[in-house]
């Protein structure tokens, strides 16, 4: 298994075409199926914070199974279209957790809000814990919000 994720992150809202895929997404709808065939098929949703496309790996032997929906999953593959939209084809499909896999900020897979942290600290600082009366509780918060702090 390669899982080297060499690549950038390739976020699903900038995929194009022909563009080789390696690197981790959030597994969502995941199903394993056969083609009229009878050949297994792996297909789903790979999921990140800009968006999601659906991907398809065909004569799948691996181990993913429905249940594996909403955990990391390393992919790498190729961006093609499918009735005229983007998806990925898969060459590999491992779900992360090994101790070679790579730090994935959960910030590349999930929608988050952008705020400032530095400024949302100083706000918490100078109204929140400015506004108690002096006292314990006060001492309390401030000893709780700097050693929150990052």
């Amino acid at each position: 298994m390669k899982k080297n994720a060499s690549l950038p992150h390739q976020k699903t809202k900038e995929m194009t075409t022909g563009a080789v895929l390696d690197s981790y997404y959030l597994l969502e709808n995941v199903h394993l199926r056969s083609t009229k065939a009878g050949n297994p098929f792996l297909s789903g949703t790979l999921r990140d914070a800009a968006g999601s496309v659906p991907f398809v790996m065909w004569d799948y032997a691996g181990s993913i199974t429905p249940e594996d929906a909403g955990r990391v999953a390393y992919v790498s593959g190729t961006v093609g279209e499918y009735n005229g939209n983007t998806q990925v084809t898969a060459d590999e499909v491992a779900l992360a957790g090994d101790q070679d896999d790579p730090y994935i900020p959960l910030s590349e897979l999930v929608p988050v809000a952008p705020i400032d942290i530095e400024e949302a600290y100083r706000f918490i600082d100078d109204t929140l814990v400015a506004s108690m009366f002096k006292s314990k509780a006060a001492d309390l918060a401030l000893k709780l919000v700097t050693d929150l702090k990052p």
